[in-house]
């Protein structure tokens, strides 16, 4: 079934029919509510080929991805693009990933200059972005699951500083030791805001009982140093900017023979399941949402439409890692 066999059943012109298709135009409320019934009773789809040939879209969103993503036990990446895949087969858009580091982003200018996509998704935010500069630059349609603090990008993020200051206000007021945060890459934002969190709740409180930060840790070894610090200085709180951070302190205090909820207390703020094994206070994102939103978001401003503001939530999970502290 072909447009002009809907015209002519109908008694309407070919673009009448394709502006009530496509929800663009001018057209009666009674001329939409006529074409609509007619097409689902006949089961009638549009020829995706050529309604993208006719706009110019291709019918793909890129997908930038850490290069690092997939060599860590972090599940954020993978669970965040499965709502960007199933969320993008709802509009009818197709998904190309690809991988870029903080120094190149050859990939992704490749899928720009050979026009195959028609907006990009970039899964981090850095200092010195490389990859949102590119493409502020070219002027293609993107957006960030990440902060920035450039106001005219557009960004989808969890409240992280306020979901890291509550954690950390509630370890400062059930404890009167020494209080330390491992932190991982201060390039990634999110670690940055992560880590304001945690300062601004040290401020507020009345006895600040807090050691130090150490940022930047990369490599296991670099954990088990600052978990090692942090020991023999009597620290009865640590917080882990991550889960793999966390992951690999508990290993080190496992070699300790440090006992995780008696001897010192442990909290993360980012979630895992492997956390959840091991009874750590974390704090909880819906890492699919995240990535249906971004591509809801995208989408909208590739058609024109109002671009939503909601911002995901996120739950703090008290568990035995903090002793009785409840949620």
């Amino acid at each position: 079934m072909s447009l002009a066999d809907i015209a002519e059943v109908l008694g309407l012109s070919k673009s009448t029919i394709s502006r009530v298709i496509a929800g663009k135009g001018n057209f009666s409320e009674k001329t939409r509510a006529k074409v609509l019934k007619y097409i689902e009773n006949h089961d009638y789809h549009p020829n995706v080929i050529a309604q993208r040939l006719a706009t110019s879209r291709t019918g793909n969103i890129g997908v930038v991805i850490p290069a690092d993503a997939f060599l860590t036990v972090n599940t954020f990446f993978q669970v965040c693009l499965i709502g960007i895949c199933q969320e993008a087969a709802e509009h009818n858009y197709d998904i190309i990933v690809t991988s870029a580091t903080e120094k190149d982003c050859s990939y992704l200018r490749r899928l720009i200059s050979r026009r195959s996509v028609d907006g990009i998704i970039l899964m981090r935010s850095v200092t010195e972005d490389i990859c949102m500069n590119y493409l502020i630059k070219t002027g293609v349609p993107f957006v960030v699951i990440g902060s920035t603090s450039d106001p005219n990008v557009m960004q989808i993020d969890v409240a992280h500083a306020k979901a890291c200051e509550e954690l950390t206000a509630r370890l400062l007021e059930t404890t009167e030791k020494l209080t330390g945060f491992i932190l991982g890459s201060t390039n990634h934002i999110v670690n940055l805001n992560r880590q304001k969190g945690f300062e601004q709740a040290v401020l507020k409180s009345d006895i600040r009982p807090t050691e130090r930060v150490i940022s930047d840790v990369f490599t296991n070894e670099s954990i088990y140093e600052a978990v090692d610090r942090f020991t023999a200085k009597g620290v009865g709180t640590i917080v882990c900017g991550d889960d793999q951070i966390c992951l690999t302190a508990l290993a080190r205090l496992d070699e300790l023979r440090v006992s995780v909820g008696k001897d010192v207390r442990v909290a993360a703020f980012y979630d895992s399941p492997a956390l959840k094994n091991r009874s750590i206070t974390a704090i909880e994102v819906n890492d699919m949402a995240l990535g249906a939103l971004a591509v809801e978001k995208l989408v909208s401003r590739l058609d024109g439409k109002r671009i939503s503001e909601r911002t995901p939530g996120y739950f703090i999970n008290y568990r035995a890692s903090t002793g009785d502290i409840k949620g």
